[in-house]
């Protein structure tokens, strides 16, 4: 077996700032982030955290404004913070966020959205 110690592979692993955030929903409120292209790009993982349960959605699109494709999740806040990866066939995506509790905003709220390539 041959070894090549001075060869590396770098993947670049990008957050979209656009489809992440801290800021805290309304009670019932939504996050929608913008389109983010995904050329090059394999995979979108999305980490979430917050203290009420939400459904979050990530939506795709072939031109940064049809959303034909939505990969939805309802996130339970009593059970900690969630990760999970989606597969990127669209050209662009973006993420959707609900609070689902319409008498209570979150407290704290922690949203992801990473570009994998």
């Amino acid at each position: 077996m041959t070894y090549f110690p001075t060869t590396s592979i770098v993947q670049k692993v990008v957050e979209s700032s656009s489809n992440s955030s801290t800021e805290n929903l309304l009670a019932g409120g939504t996050f929608t982030g913008t389109a983010d292209s995904t050329f090059g790009v394999n995979s979108i993982q999305v980490n979430v955290k917050a203290d009420q349960n939400l459904t979050v959605s990530i939506q795709q699109s072939p031109d940064g404004s049809n959303w034909d494709v939505s990969d939805s999740r309802t996130y339970y806040y009593s059970r900690g913070g969630d990760s999970w990866t989606t597969q990127a066939t669209g050209a662009f995506f973006r993420t959707v966020v609900t609070n689902l509790n319409a008498s209570a905003g979150t407290t704290y709220f922690r949203l992801s959205s990473i570009l994998c390539p």
